[in-house]
């Protein structure tokens, strides 16, 4: 499978479930609360480790006992975590609520993921000499994004990029240097500026995505839920 680098975010996911949601002033009492590892890039890492592939992360936690906790899971997966950097900004977090319904809602706090510096991807250079993709979503800085695709294009790494969550700030020039590009139905409506209030058929996704990897000559993956996958 070779070799994978994660440039991305690390979450404490903390999710509680309940009957309802509780509506604006409403206190409600949780049924369930459970504290695990989250965040786009760490989930990344995780899947791709416990897939075979030799994987390195560069993120940013905090300095706090649930960052210790957080580096032993990934060092279980054994995950390459000395591109992790241990700051006074806490850990990223994300509070997720749940109903029976399975309806949810979810606060994130961005903390530590968003001190994330270009001098600390250039301190771990190394890792992007060593890999040969790297995996990036948007749950950091984009300037981080940017300067990651840059270092990428210098060691001839490819780059797989999943938009989420959308930022209307990302420059599609970008996409010039992706090799994959993998939205969902929403987010690649988002990119190409269409209405997200229309409904789309399949066959529209099919002309748009042809038209879109005509434009950018990279690798399209469009997740579409209940409909599958466009490649």
């Amino acid at each position: 499978m070779g070799k994978i680098l994660v440039v991305g975010s690390i979450n404490q996911d903390i999710t509680v479930h309940m009957e309802k949601l509780p509506m604006p002033g409403e206190t409600v009492i949780a049924s369930q609360l459970k504290s695990s590892l989250g965040g786009k890039g760490a989930n990344q890492a995780v899947t791709a480790a416990r897939m075979g592939a030799d994987v390195a992360f560069i993120g940013a936690i905090g300095k706090e006992k649930s960052g210790d906790e957080i580096l032993d899971i990934l060092n279980k997966d054994s995950i390459n975590t000395r591109g992790i950097e241990r700051l006074d900004t806490p850990t990223g977090s994300a509070y997720i609520s749940i109903d029976e319904t399975a309806e949810n809602n979810i606060i994130v706090y961005p903390g530590a993921n968003f001190e994330i510096t270009k001098d600390q991807l250039i301190k771990h250079e190394a890792l992007f000499k060593e890999a040969d993709y790297c995996l990036l979503q948007f749950e950091i800085p984009m300037d981080i994004i940017k300067e990651t695709i840059y270092l990428c294009k210098k060691h001839d790494v490819k780059v797989v990029l999943n938009p989420a969550p959308f930022n209307a700030s990302f420059a599609t020039k970008l996409l010039e240097d992706v090799d994959f590009f993998i939205p969902n139905e929403t987010e690649f409506l988002q990119i190409l500026g269409a209405n997200l209030n229309r409904d789309y058929d399949l066959d529209y996704f099919k002309t748009k995505g042809q038209e879109f990897v005509a434009q950018y000559d990279l690798t399209l993956i469009i997740t579409l839920g209940s409909q599958g996958a466009l490649v």
